[in-house]
């Protein structure tokens, strides 16, 4: 039986669990925000010493300026699409962790318990999405290839056949 004294307790290293999850996430985006300036800083000096040098040693400099803005930001949104999903990946796998942690020290069995249909839950999850996915990525094919089969018949014969 769990006291008052300890439910408070509990709900406290709960909440500051969270508090040091926010924290984290906080300071890995500002590390995640402040490598990826420093890589477009670094990226766009490149492209623009390649793009605007008087001897073009690649095809680069033959691109217009929008081309080049393309390239720089194409290259640095990549990068923090990467570098945030991993951010995200770190912080909420710290919290699972200390969650989980926390509630196989106060009941172990309703954690194993909870741990096994929540693992039911996700797995039936993903089946299912798995299968619309699969089911819709079929329905696009077959809508391409009909505008592919669209567009290549002569536009002719088509005022013919009307």
């Amino acid at each position: 039986m769990i006291t008052e004294l300890q439910a408070v307790l509990i709900a406290m290293v709960i909440a500051g669990v969270f508090l040091m999850k926010s924290g984290f996430s906080i300071w890995l985006n500002l590390l995640t925000s402040l490598t990826v300036a420093g890589f477009e800083g670094k990226f766009s000096r490149e492209l623009a010493e390649d793009f605007f040098s008087p001897i073009q040693d690649s095809d680069i400099g033959s691109d217009s300026v929008a081309e080049f803005q393309n390239r720089v930001m194409y290259s640095t949104g990549a990068m923090s699409s990467f570098l945030n999903a991993r951010m995200t990946f770190v912080a909420e796998g710290s919290l699972l962790i200390a969650m989980v942690a926390i509630f196989i020290a106060v009941n172990p069995i309703a954690t194993v318990s909870m741990g096994v249909f929540m693992g039911a839950v996700l797995f039936t999850l993903n089946k299912m999405i798995g299968f619309r996915i699969a089911r819709n990525g079929q329905l696009q094919m077959k809508g391409y290839e009909t505008s592919l089969e669209t567009s290549q018949r002569p536009v002719w014969s088509e005022a013919r056949s009307s």
